[in-house]
């Protein structure tokens, strides 16, 4: 009893020593980085997630000129700013980070004061998001772990694990905030649970596989693109099944698709659609539709015949980039190198045998999805990351055991030589690299400022609608092609208070600006507003400069200067306004 005992306090220590150094490793690189989450997709995601915990429902502040023209073309009613419903994402990560803001969010009225210090930390980000997608990538690393010791060995899962969790890529995308982390993990939990199973007792099999079904359900509603992890589960139950290996498959796929029918009903419902407006989402920088044009085109109407058009020419090229770039570049390089050499290398693990081409499977798949559906490849193709890991790891231990000459010590050297190469990167970014700020176009303080400038129910349109949303709460219209769309969407589907121009467009070039719909915004730009233009009075951010600009249907900052004195009822006459805090870190 007292070894017993003396075991499990062991087991416990360890565990509890390896969660620390994980944490303290996703510590260490948060240092080097600038706070704050940088991808439009983390920002959107996180705004759905206040919504749903606001309890408004899976509605968006996150809004395109296209989502309303899909909403139209099947027959939905006109739905408000403030009511909109989302069109675009996967429910599954914006639900979980819900749950979290609802228990640690501050209450509305606190709204304008969630910016630490300087407002430069938003605080829903450090306590809420960005600790979301870091427990899911340490979750992730676990059970590299525990599939490596039930496949492989002991020492091939403790390797494994500690290499996907040192890669440069998994440490940013576990501070990054998005959906990547969950996605990855419900990825590897389906994939780990297709192997819970014994080849001759049917009863036994059941559980494990009616899991590994609703974990594929769970991984396609966190990310649509990773529904390519159902054939890898699908292969997976069909090469380690003797006996009704068939039905087993139907069971696992039938599963996966009970999860996620619900919601693809709601979105029929809603949007008129199973995958609402992601299903256009080939036609995004396609050759009809060149960068975000699609997206902030009021009536873009595609054909049939373009739509084949860009399923082809991006299953192509698109596939062929990722092949040459983000997947030769996958694990830092070196992970990826020994994971393709183990294909053509024979195995004497069944198992090992079965997850590899398993895995090679679904990178195949995964390349198509990511060039056909998302502009992210890199971070899509990151999903089967920890399987890749563990299959390269394991090749590369076998392959150094194999070899006689070397003795145990050398095994080891090379075995943590391995684990250095994988985290330079990472050791290269936390030494070498200064902090980066996400500014531009991404600053807080500015968001928030030109968001509380309007009141709660009224809309901004801006070229960064996922961040008003997120930071300054406010019902946010992406930028149409042109102001005479712009005049349009404000006469016609809903009206607009406020434009929030910011170095997204400014700094396209201004070559690029004369060869796009874009041209017809230099006016704007440049501070030549036509007179004929909705939106008359204006403020340059940063102070003196002129990176932004926001204009607005009237003086709002008069409202501001009651009781404020007589340099504050001077400021008001003039129509000026304080500016806010712009120092640096």
């Amino acid at each position: 009893m007292d070894s017993l005992g003396g075991g499990i306090g062991t087991l416990v220590l360890r565990i509890f020593l390896a969660l620390a150094a994980a944490l303290a490793l996703f510590g260490v690189y948060h240092r080097s980085q600038a706070p704050g989450l940088r991808s439009a997709a983390a920002m959107e995601h996180a705004q759905l997630a206040r919504s749903i915990a606001d309890g408004n429902g899976f509605t968006t502040r996150c809004i395109r000129p296209a989502d309303t023209w899909y909403l139209r073309k099947n027959g939905k009613p006109a739905y408000a700013a403030d009511s909109f419903p989302d069109v675009r994402n996967a429910p599954l990560y914006p639900i979980l980070l819900s749950i979290g803001l609802r228990l640690r969010d501050p209450p509305p009225e606190m709204e304008r004061s969630i910016l630490h210090a300087r407002m430069r930390v938003f605080a829903p980000e450090q306590r809420v998001v960005i600790p979301t997608t870091v427990l899911f990538t340490i979750a992730t690393g676990c059970l590299v772990f525990l599939m490596g010791l039930r496949l492989f060995d002991i020492r091939v899962a403790i390797t494994a694990a500690i290499a996907y969790l040192v890669t440069d890529a998994v440490l940013a995308e576990g501070l990054s905030g998005s959906a990547g982390p969950a996605t990855a993990f419900f990825a590897t939990a389906a994939v780990f649970l297709s192997f819970l199973h014994t080849r001759d007792r049917p009863l036994l099999r059941s559980v494990p596989l009616a899991a590994a079904g609703i974990a594929c359900g769970l991984t396609f509603l966190a990310r649509y693109a990773a529904i390519a992890i159902l054939p890898v589960a699908v292969l997976i139950v069909l090469m380690r099944t003797e006996q009704q290996k068939w039905p087993a498959a139907a069971a696992l796929v039938l599963i996966a698709a009970a999860v996620a029918t619900p919601w693809l009903i709601r979105n029929s419902k809603v949007t008129g659609g199973p995958l609402g407006m992601a299903s256009y989402a080939v036609l995004d920088d396609s050759g009809a539709y060149p960068d975000d044009t699609f997206d902030r085109s009021l009536s873009p109407s595609p054909s049939n015949v373009q739509m084949a058009h860009a399923v082809k020419n991006k299953a192509v090229s698109g596939a062929g980039k990722l092949y040459d770039t983000d997947l030769r570049t996958l694990g830092s390089g070196l992970i990826i190198c020994f994971f393709l050499v183990s294909l053509f290398a024979r195995s004497d693990n069944p198992d090992g045998f079965i997850l590899k081409w398993a895995t090679a499977l679904g990178l195949v798949c995964l390349v198509f999805s990511a060039a056909i559906t998302d502009a992210n490849g890199a971070a899509i193709l990151n999903t089967l990351l920890p399987l890749v890991t563990l299959c390269a790891v394991a090749f590369f231990l076998e392959s150094v055991e194999k070899s006689e000459p070397l003795d145990a010590e050398w095994q080891t050297i090379l075995t943590w030589a391995l684990v250095l190469l994988t985290a330079l990167p990472a050791i290269c970014t936390i030494a070498g690299t200064q902090r980066r700020s996400p500014y531009p176009p991404y600053y807080p303080p500015f968001v928030t400022y030109v968001s509380g400038l309007l009141e709660p129910h009224e809309t901004v349109c801006t070229d960064i609608p996922w961040a008003t949303a997120w930071y300054g709460n406010r019902n946010s219209v992406l930028l149409p092609r042109s102001p005479a769309e712009f005049a349009e969407m404000n006469s016609s589907h809903m009206p607009v208070n406020g434009l929030y121009l910011t170095t997204e467009t400014s700094n396209r070039g201004y070559a690029d600006l004369l060869n796009e719909a874009d041209q017809s915004w230099l006016p704007v730009l440049n501070r030549r507003v036509p007179p004929d233009f909705p939106l008359q009075h204006g403020i340059a951010l940063p102070p003196g400069q002129f990176d932004q600009l926001f204009l607005t249907d009237r003086v709002r900052w008069e409202e501001e200067g009651d009781g404020k004195g007589q340099e504050g009822a001077e400021r008001d006459r003039k129509g000026t306004r304080p500016e806010p805090d712009t120092t640096s870190d």
